[in-house]
């Protein structure tokens, strides 16, 4: 499934400016679960709330293996130890446009949703990302 710049623009430029209810919109599920149900994930997902609205998140690499996108985001006011400024972001279709499903594999509150085809797609991606982190790994 086609991702467009202009879709990866608004989710990335959602998650780090956007009002939270904005974000929610962006929550793969939100048509089934209520807010609450997905106070953990925003809560996740909040990290990528730029805290100055001064900085720009940028996309370090991309991957689809069907359902998901899995994008890597540069994040310059993340500085985790394990990561460094790196943020898995998984992507799947929902409707119309793309939504944010998890953070390296999918949300517990949506995973039921996917098939076991599915899962192992993201499992997939995970391995990916783990790879990929690992030659970009944060000097110590």
């Amino acid at each position: 499934m086609n991702l467009s710049g202009k879709e990866v623009k608004h989710i990335v430029e959602t998650l780090a400016y956007g009002h939270m209810d904005d974000v929610y919109e962006l929550m793969y599920g939100n048509d089934v679960l209520a807010k609450e149900q997905l106070n953990l994930p925003l809560q996740i997902i909040g990290a990528l709330h730029d805290p100055t609205g001064e900085s720009a998140i940028s996309i370090a690499e991309a991957r689809y293996q069907d359902p998901f996108w899995m994008l890597i985001l540069q994040v310059p006011w993340l500085n985790q130890e394990r990561t460094g400024p790196y943020y898995p972001v998984l992507l799947a279709h929902q409707d119309v446009r793309h939504k944010v499903a998890g953070i390296v594999m999918p949300w517990n509150e949506i995973s039921s949703k996917f098939t076991e085809a599915h899962r192992d797609a993201a499992t997939r991606l995970t391995t990916w990302w783990a790879m990929w982190l690992k030659k970009h790994q944060p000097s110590k």
